[in-house]
Formats: structure tokens, C-alpha cells, sequence
């Protein structure tokens, strides 16, 4: 994205202000000129997530890209299942990052040891965040629709691709998370279904807002950064909402 926002034809100094998975979308936000001095204190600001998580299923990289590392039934999981769960994962809770993660260790970010196999120095990396916010929603399973199904799960073997896997005859539910900087979406719901007894990844994940930023009322797509007046109209507005974001800040 940064790189598309700096080979516009006006050159400007550019930077983010926290990255998104690879497979995620929604709300990035890019500093120009001298406003990236500002982008370290959106890291540490509130995020909105929506998304869908498959059940039963499991990957190395906790979401649709990786490779399927577990299988576990999941035909006795109702929405009720995963609703009693939900308090214990609200609030402050401990999380570990996953492998697959831009968290760094001796400089290098963590993924890089994933990728190449490298063995990982021991380290804790448990960290607490604050969910302030968890619901769920469109639960869906086949095993409790038909009884006379046989898992799904007996058709996905390990180290197959989540892409190649059929997703949508398996169980699923969506979800809308508010969090705190440094919550791993993909690690939250990875908990979530193991603590209710199975697995599960993340096959989407949109973030909807990041501080006082909206997806869809205040950014623009790839596509937008042809229209000069439009990207310059959405900057003025983002930029009163950036003074008005932190002054109500320094004021709490």
C-alpha cells in the first residue's frame, strides 16, 4: 500500500501505522510528509475486527494461508458452545503470538524464522491484551444440521493447503472484535476453539476501524489513489479528525 501511495505522481514521504496479515483487509493507516511522525501513536490505539473462523481445522499459520497442521471433531459445537466461552477470552487475557507474526526476536521478525525453518531461541512471549468487545455471528455446522454427514474433516489430512481444503462445507461462525494494540486475531480465535474442545483458523478478516478511522467513511482503496482530488479531500478530512482524535486524547 505505501508503496502504491509513494509512486503517485506528487512525491511524498510515506509510512504506516501498523500492518495487516497478509490474507486481512480493511483499514491501513499510511502517513504522508510530516505526518508519519504521528504513526507510532496510532500503534497503540483501538482497533475493530470483523471476519470468519472454519472449525475443526487447524494451520501453522493460524489463518486460510498456512498448511493444515491439526483435525479435530467438531460436530458436537453449537453456537451456545462458543457463546459460554466468550467471557473467559473478554476483558484482559494472556496471549502468546503466533510463529507467522511481524514480533520481533534479535531483530528479526518472527516469521522469518517460520519461513525458514530456523529453530527459535527460547523466549516468553506471552503478552496481556484487552478485548473489549466479542461477538459472534452466522454459526454455522453441517454435522448438526444432518446427522447423516461424516465429517468433513476426514476429507483434509495434514500439511494439505487451507486454500485446496472445501471451507465451505465445514463449520463456521463470523465475529466482531474491539481490541487493544498488539492482540493477535488469529491467536484469539485459535484459543477460543481449542479451549471449547477443537480447532480452528481464520479464513477472512477485516479490520473495520482503527482509532478514529472507518472502513468505508474514511478511506480510500488502491484503486482511489487515481482520483488526485479525491485523495486529497479524504486527506483533509482525515487530517481534522487526526487534530480532533489526539486532542481528545491529551484531554483523558
Amino acid at each position: 500500500m505505501t508503496a502504491k501511495v509513494s509512486g503517485m505522481q506528487d512525491k511524498w514521504k510515506v509510512g504506516h501505522g501498523g500492518t495487516l496479515d497478509p490474507f486481512a483487509d480493511g483499514v491501513l493507516i499510511v502517513g504522508l510528509g510530516s505526518g508519519c511522525k504521528s504513526l507510532p501513536n496510532y500503534l497503540s490505539s483501538q482497533k475493530q475486527y470483523t471476519g470468519k473462523a472454519t472449525l475443526g481445522v487447524s494451520t501453522d499459520t493460524q489463518d486460510i494461508e498456512g498448511m493444515i497442521d491439526q483435525v479435530l471433531p467438531y460436530g458436537f459445537v453449537t453456537e451456545q458452545t462458543i457463546l459460554d466461552a466468550l467471557p473467559k477470552f473478554t476483558g484482559q487475557i494472556y496471549q502468546t503470538p503466533p510463529m507467522y507474526s511481524a514480533l520481533k526476536l534479535n531483530g528479526k521478525p518472527l516469521y522469518e524464522y517460520a519461513r525458514k525453518g530456523l529453530e527459535v531461541p527460547t523466549f516468553d512471549k506471552t503478552r496481556m491484551v484487552s478485548i473489549y468487545r466479542l461477538e459472534i455471528n452466522d454459526f454455522y455446522n453441517p454435522e448438526l444440521i444432518d446427522t447423516e454427514i461424516n465429517s468433513n474433516n476426514r476429507l483434509v489430512k495434514i500439511n494439505d493447503k487451507a486454500r485446496d481444503i472445501p471451507i465451505s462445507q465445514h463449520g463456521s461462525f463470523g465475529f466482531t472484535v474491539e481490541c487493544s494494540k498488539g492482540t493477535y486475531i488469529r491467536t484469539l480465535f485459535k484459543d477460543i476453539c481449542a479451549f471449547i474442545g477443537t480447532a480452528g483458523f481464520l479464513t477472512s478478516l477485516t479490520r473495520t476501524k482503527q482509532g478514529p478511522y472507518e472502513l468505508g467513511k474514511d478511506t480510500i482503496t488502491l484503486e482511489d489513489l487515481k482520483n488526485k482530488d479525491l485523495v486529497i479531500s479524504k486527506i483533509q478530512k482525515c487530517t481534522l479528525a487526526h487534530n480532533q482524535y489526539f486532542n481528545d486524547t491529551i484531554k483523558l
